[in-house]
């Protein structure tokens, strides 16, 4: 079952061109040994609103890794890296960079810009040897507008960058932001709208939006907290229900001339302090920093910080991390509380402690090639007697595949994450993943590899090598009912899992918001492409073209690809019909629809809160307003006499129709139904009972 996390995310923003930093992971290969990947070229051409080619156009495409060539102790991401071009006077342009791949890249992004339009983006399919794409520029926004102090006064001398772009397709939500954004916003680029600077009656302009998306503003002004708000720019048409929770902001009148828009800027919160060493009081030197959402700060050499702050939501509270420089063998510190009411700044110091190292290699199975670019952690069980989750920095094999990690005393487990084209291994557990602490249960966790350890305070280093198993990549096409190509449909399986570059463990979770692609499969133009499988194993894999209603379950391994590409062919949905009751048989009406439904991606049992010790694993599944949001919404709702339509299911995959009524209240849920459509098939479910319905004044 889906849970809201929230996360440390800091993207790191190791870029080439105009950030000039090392890409160390785009041209290595995925193996340590082999000779460097052939180039990829991508090539297209910039138009206009009319679909005319737009001249010396900026272009640049941002390649997402799921892998990083150094520790990530506050990031969740990777590393992002840019390459930049200019059109040719026929708006065509032509990138050279080194191949990518699904399998160690998280997305393949393109931006473009010129004068007098708003910026367009396109995804491309990390899978393809040369990718082609057109990328339509937009009507341009210019945004104007005034900003204030919480006192009334002009704030001059502001620099505006644009943080975020945020778009809906398919009643999806999906984003591209800056790879720089929280560690160098005021650097600009041709391909990304410029930053302003408002003048000293604190009126600025921000050009090069497109009109449509949400832009989230940011700035780099000591005097005030980064984060600036955002700004709609839609028709509001496409956005309602949940899907207005996550595209917010202030929305600006369309058209050329728009109205002025104000924004409060809000005076920027600091936190200080020291990190020292737990047992000698001594200073960390140069120690990392980081308060949640904001840019990661170095300690100086007597470990003395500042960093900007900002509070968490109503309770407003803050939270602050500190990881010691790369190499040091010391745990992560962590500290939140309270801010007093109208304090501006905070004293917290952080005391690192040092860990139990563990070390050694991680290689291949039957090679015995060393992988370099796994991250290593130790992932311990939740414990009264240990750190709280998150205080093991994350480690980066090298080209030798050499690892070294701090890690807490007690029980717990080595996970090691590779790229994708190793088998995930299973582990049955309890606890949150986003807290990267798991001890046996019933959740189901995913790693390439993990060992169980128990580490002793004060023992000497730990040696354990690690085995990943390279599994077979296999690629196919999907076609429609008719044999033609079906341009775009989402997959999902228990191999296509939500990445967690910190080194914790995987599970299978359908992320709502975030870029396209990520977390999930998809289908690029008729192709897909699928890693990690084992040749003896087989996996169901379920394919769905929301727009067409189309679907299909197959099951694949290692092997399905031994003779060449394969196809899929989908098949027409079933609908099935059903009517939500009370106890006492009377209708439940305008109760959210889509959440008394799951598809079950791997068999097991109902999620509990307190599930018996011999109970079967949870099941993997997802609710349909997260697999399939275009058709069954998040508003959906049933009816005066408590009808409810599910319009798109999978052929072949299974289904549950759960009663969570008594979950939200604190219970267990309940399965009313389980059953499997078949293509074309209309079904009726009849009356499925709601234990504890909402009570309607």
């Amino acid at each position: 079952m889906r849970r809201d996390r929230v996360g440390w995310a800091m993207a790191t923003g190791a870029c080439l061109h105009w950030w000039a930093l090392p890409a160390l992971l785009l041209i290595a290969t995925a193996r340590a040994g082999d000779d460097p990947t052939p180039p990829m070229t991508v090539t297209g051409r910039v138009l206009d609103p009319a679909g005319k080619p737009v001249p010396h156009a900026a272009v640049t495409v941002f390649v997402r890794s799921k892998l990083s060539d150094r520790p990530l102790p506050f990031s969740v991401f990777g590393m992002t890296t840019a390459f930049e071009r200019r059109c040719d006077g026929s708006g065509r342009f032509r990138i050279e960079l080194a191949r990518t791949s699904s399998a160690r890249h998280h997305t393949l992004t393109i931006t473009a810009l010129a004068p007098g339009y708003g910026m367009s983006w396109a995804e491309l399919d990390p899978d393809a040897e040369s990718p082609t794409v057109d990328v339509a520029l937009r009507p341009e926004q210019i945004i104007r507008g005034r900003l204030f102090d919480v006192k009334g006064q002009p704030a001059g001398g502001v620099r505006i960058a644009v943080r975020m772009a945020r778009y809906v397709i398919r009643r999806e939500i999906g984003d591209i932001t800056r790879p720089d954004a929280y560690d160098r916003p005021w650097l600009d680029s041709p391909a990304w709208p410029a930053s302003a600077i408002s003048d000293d009656g604190g009126r600025f302009t921000v050009r090069g939006l497109g009109r449509g998306p949400s832009y989230s503003l940011s700035t780099d002004d000591p005097r005030f907290t980064p984060y600036l708000g955002s700004i709609r720019t839609d028709d509001g048409a496409a956005i309602s229900g949940r899907l207005s929770r996550y595209v917010g902001g202030i929305r600006v009148e369309p058209g050329p001339d728009p109205k002025p828009i104000t924004i409060t800027v809000q005076p920027a919160r600091s936190l200080t302090g020291r990190v020292t060493d737990a047992d000698t009081g001594q200073p960390v030197p140069h120690a990392l920093v980081c308060s949640l959402g904001m840019r990661r700060s170095e300690a100086d050499g007597d470990g003395r910080f500042r960093i900007a702050a900002r509070a968490v939501g109503r309770l407003n509270r803050f939270m602050i991390r500190a990881a010691a420089p790369e190499g040091a063998p010391y745990l992560v510190a962590e500290k939140d509380g309270e801010w007093p009411r109208g304090a501006l700044e905070q004293s917290v110091d952080l005391a690192l402690t040092r860990g139990v190292v563990v070390r050694g290699r991680v290689i291949e199975e039957g090679t015995g090639r060393p992988v370099a670019g796994a991250i290593v952690r130790v992932a311990p069980y939740r414990s009264p007697q240990q750190i709280a989750g998150r205080s093991c920095v994350p480690a980066v094999t090298g080209p030798d595949g050499t690892y070294r990690v701090a890690a807490p005393p007690g029980p717990g487990y080595l996970v090691v994450q590779g790229s994708d084209e190793y088998v995930l291994r299973e582990v049955g557990g309890d606890g949150d993943p986003s807290l990267i602490e798991a001890e046996p249960g019933h959740r189901r966790f995913y790693a390439h590899a993990y060992r169980a350890v128990d580490l002793k305070p004060g023992e000497p280093d730990q040696e354990i090598d690690v085995t990943l198993r390279r599994g077979t990549t296999i690629r196919g096409r999907v076609v429609g009912p008719d044999g033609q190509p079906v341009p775009y449909a989402r997959v999902f399986s228990r191999i296509i899992l939500r990445t967690n570059p910190v080194g914790g463990w995987r599970d299978f979770v359908v992320v709502f918001v975030g870029p396209a692609g990520f977390g999930r499969g998809q289908v690029y133009d008729g192709r897909f492409t699928l890693h990690g499988l084992d040749a003896n194993v087989e996996v169901p894999v379920f394919f769905l073209s929301p727009e067409r209603k189309l679907g299909a379950t197959v099951r694949f391994s290692g092997r399905s690809g031994s003779g060449g590409p394969v196809t899929v062919r989908l098949q027409p949905c079933g609908t099935v019909r059903a009517r939500l009751v009370d106890p006492e048989g009377k209708p439940v009406n305008h109760y959210r629809a889509a959440s008394v439904m799951t598809m079950i991606v791997t068999p097991g049992s109902v999620h509990r809160r307190k599930p018996a010790k011999d109970d079967p694993l949870f099941a993997d599944e997802g609710s349909l307003y997260e697999l399939d949001p275009l058709n069954h919404p998040t508003d959906a709702q049933s009816d005066a006499q408590g009808r409810v339509t599910f319009p798109a299911l999978i052929p072949g995959a299974t289904y549950r129709v759960l009663d969570r009524s008594a979950f939200y209240a604190g219970g267990e849920q309940e399965i009313r139904k389980e059953f499997v459509v078949e293509p074309g098939q209309e079904l009726e479910l009849g009356d499925i009972l709601i234990a504890r319905p909402p009570r309607r004044e």
